[in-house]
């Protein structure tokens, strides 16, 4: 795929958010680079990723990389990664979710919510402007790991109101005019916290070095998917697992799990 870069940053919102190294890795089985998540809940700088169709590993160090989500970057398109734990332990869920204002939206301004708040349920946001007007509806009934779609509100000053658990929490914020934001709704010592995002990626940065080296596959050739998808589930020490990739994704990203079996074996056996 042709064109300019895609901006992409990543915001790790899991439990406890462990130690890893995210890896983009191409189609045919090389790594195009890295990023790395912040350890508090904010999301990294944007990085400069090739337009194209990447598989997402994540991986500490010594351990099996596991292939998260397969995604298409368009051209000159900016991204969030955000990644949440799933209901199992241990489960993670990654959403690609585009950044930038709806055609519709005054100025280029909108605002987004972003759930990465366990503690409190399903949640109510409503902002009410300053000057006048009535409170607007952002978000409804919206659980941890809801990434909303932009709705196009003004700049300006708001009051922010957040309702769970039968509770109210208001907060002043301030909306910058021609920008999308994101709010990040985050567990505060008090309750829930609200934190506006500027989606705007001013100048990314260069995507890190690998931190996954790929194996030379010089093996037979790849087993039928059925075959392959079988032997997944049965050997997951041996075998990434594919979580949150449609049925069309899984059969390219199925092409790397030769690639990273032996790469696993090798650290297994080292």
């Amino acid at each position: 795929m042709q064109g300019d870069p895609a901006p992409l940053r990543v915001a790790d919102m899991r439990r406890g958010r462990p130690t890893e190294q995210i890896d983009l890795v191409r189609i045919d089985g090389t790594p195009a680079g890295s990023l790395s998540a912040n350890p508090d809940a904010n999301p990294s700088a944007y990085h400069a990723v090739p337009a194209g169709t990447y598989v997402v590993t994540t991986h500490a160090g010594g351990h099996t990389p596991v292939i998260r989500q397969v995604l298409t970057l368009n051209p000159a398109a900016s991204y969030t990664l955000t990644l949440f734990s799933g209901a199992q332990s241990g489960e993670v869920t990654a959403q690609l979710a585009p950044d930038g204002p709806t055609a519709n939206a005054p100025d280029g301004s909108a605002v987004r919510l972003v759930n990465a708040a366990i503690a409190q349920g399903s949640v109510k946001l409503e902002l009410t402007p300053a000057t006048a007007g009535d409170p607007i509806v952002l978000a409804n009934d919206a659980g941890y790991g809801l990434v909303t779609g932009y709705a196009p509100l003004p700049g300006g000053q708001y009051t922010a109101i957040v309702t769970a658990n039968g509770q109210q929490w208001q907060q002043p914020v301030d909306l910058i005019g021609g920008e999308p934001t994101s709010f990040l709704l985050t567990d505060g010592p008090d309750g829930p916290a609200l934190r506006p995002l500027r989606d705007v990626p001013d100048a990314p940065a260069a995507l890190n070095p690998p931190a996954l080296t790929m194996p030379t596959a010089r093996a037979a050739p790849p087993a039928p998917a059925e075959k392959m998808h079988a032997s997944a589930r049965g050997d997951q020490s041996a075998i990434p697992a594919v979580t949150g990739v449609c049925l069309g994704a899984a059969i390219v990203a199925l092409a790397l799990v030769r690639a990273l079996t032996a790469l696993a074996r090798r650290t297994q056996g080292s």
